[in-house]
């Protein structure tokens, strides 16, 4: 998308808002070890790279590509965090049995998802205390402070609606189409739901950076529709990275005990708990079409 000077300098401050952000929760990361910050801190960082996305330009590209690949590593690591997270959270409550070889069995998996959630941690507080990611946002704060000044920057604000509705209705109407395919499904490809969740993820995060251009009473409402269908979703997500997970830890497992528990035990229940989380995600998408068209009609 090709900007003015002006709007460039607009979105720039919408940037260093994000980036104050991701310093505060990355701090909060390494000296409070709490999900939340680490919560807050992908979040951040998602409506970064969302506006990167939708409003690069050329006169942006190269810097813009080089500050979203660490900003993309910190979530990729994050990632595998915070899966082994919702596995000791969830998944053994799943699986428990009352009788003492189940116990042994969800004690002895529980043991396999701690030992990798330390890994994955490790590698990601790691990558959060180096130089090379402090070097990279101090040089992009400096870019952030090139060329712009305040005066151009509460113009642009003023002037600016016209493309976040532009950008935001054509996100909701290729959403809609999505959602219009899936309801003919009984069971979508997990593909497409994935390809619905991340559309979804960024529209949120879209409107999330650009509410103060909005009706606040109606974006309220419309963002807690968003947020009830992003928990579906992401619900429907969690599992089905479960599964992927457990069928890694069956193919690498040694202890024969384990690997058939995992199989014959943990995965059937997992397989069951996806149809019964893709129920709600279907109850959601009618009621999030309606609730948006209040915003933006089709």
């Amino acid at each position: 998308m090709n900007l003015s000077a002006k709007h460039i300098g607009y979105v720039k401050t919408l940037w260093q808002e994000q980036l104050d952000d991701i310093r505060k929760y990355r701090r909060e990361v390494l000296e409070k070890k709490k999900e939340e910050s680490l919560h807050q801190l992908r979040i951040a960082i998602r409506r970064s790279i969302v506006l990167m996305d939708i409003f690069r330009d050329s006169q942006m590209e190269d810097v813009l590509k080089h500050h979203r690949k660490y900003l993309k590593q910190i979530i990729t690591l994050s990632n595998t965090a915070r899966d082994m997270d919702v596995m000791r959270a969830h998944i053994i409550l799943l699986g428990q049995k009352k009788k003492k070889k189940s116990e042994r069995m969800a004690a002895l998996f529980d043991k396999r998802l701690a030992k990798r959630q330390k890994k994955a941690y490790k590698k990601l507080f790691h990558f959060l205390e180096s130089d090379l990611l402090l070097d990279q946002l101090l040089s992009w704060e400096s870019y952030l402070h090139t060329g712009n000044t305040k005066e151009d920057d509460i113009t642009a604000a003023g002037e600016f609606k016209h493309i976040t509705d532009a950008v935001i209705g054509t996100y909701f109407s290729e959403i809609s189409k999505d959602i219009a395919k899936l309801r003919t499904q009984r069971y979508p490809e997990t593909k497409a739901l994935h390809k619905l969740r991340i559309a979804y993820k960024k529209l949120r995060y879209l409107l999330e950076s650009f509410t103060h251009l909005y009706d606040r009473q109606t974006i309220e409402i419309v963002l807690k529709q968003m947020k009830k269908m992003q928990n579906v979703l992401g619900g429907w997500h969690d599992v089905v990275q479960q599964k992927h997970i457990v069928k890694c830890l069956i193919k690498e497992e040694k202890d024969r005990h384990l690997r058939y528990y995992l199989r014959k035990k943990i995965l059937p229940i997992l397989k069951k708990e996806e149809k019964k989380r893709y129920k709600k995600v279907e109850k959601r998408l009618q009621k999030y079409v309606e609730t948006f068209q209040t915003l933006f009609k089709s």
